[in-house]
């Protein structure tokens, strides 16, 4: 038994990889990675569904997965491929769960960028109606600065509607 359960530690990226490809979409794909994490979850001290509420919340908080791969080496008897292949499934299979998590803080950031490429293209607009000249990196052409400080806001009013898209589609999916 011992050695069917070092072989199935051994192989646990490869058959992580192949459960979390868009390709593969073979459903004993997936029995054999919740077996091989199964394994490993139960020699430590953090069984399966504890470590992927685990993943689930840090990845919600915006917490870098290199800290949650320490934090799950140290919680279970995975070493760091073995648990930043579990990260990746855990994120694969709970991106709604996720993104709910994350969605209120990319919300109120995608406001807030819109908020100030709006005030900005307003600004600009009226002081170049006011006959401001801004000059751009020194360079000798009139309205230069202010072509590009309107375009600057204008993207980022196109970005943050762009990422509260992105994030509404995300929890619609999940």
């Amino acid at each position: 038994m011992e050695r069917w359960e070092g072989l199935a530690k051994g192989a646990i990226g490869t058959w992580l990889y192949a459960g979390t490809s868009k390709s593969c979409n073979m459903p004993w794909t997936e029995y054999k990675i919740d077996i091989i994490i199964s394994t490993l979850l139960s020699e430590g001290d953090m069984n399966q569904q504890e470590a992927t509420d685990f993943v689930i919340q840090e990845l919600g908080k915006h917490h870098q997965k290199n800290d949650i791969i320490q934090k799950l080496c140290e919680s279970t008897s995975m070493n760091w491929n073995q648990a930043e292949k579990f990260i990746l499934h855990v994120e694969a299979q709970h991106q709604g769960s996720i993104a709910a998590k994350q969605g209120p803080l990319i919300t109120l950031m995608g406001v807030g960028t819109i908020l100030i490429g709006f005030a900005l293209s307003v600004f600009i607009i009226y002081e170049t109606l006011q006959g401001v000249i801004i000059f751009f990196l020194r360079l000798p052409i009139p309205y230069l600065g202010n072509i590009i400080f309107f375009l600057a806001g204008i993207g980022m009013i196109v970005g943050g509607l762009r990422g509260i898209r992105d994030t509404l589609v995300q929890l619609w999916n999940s």
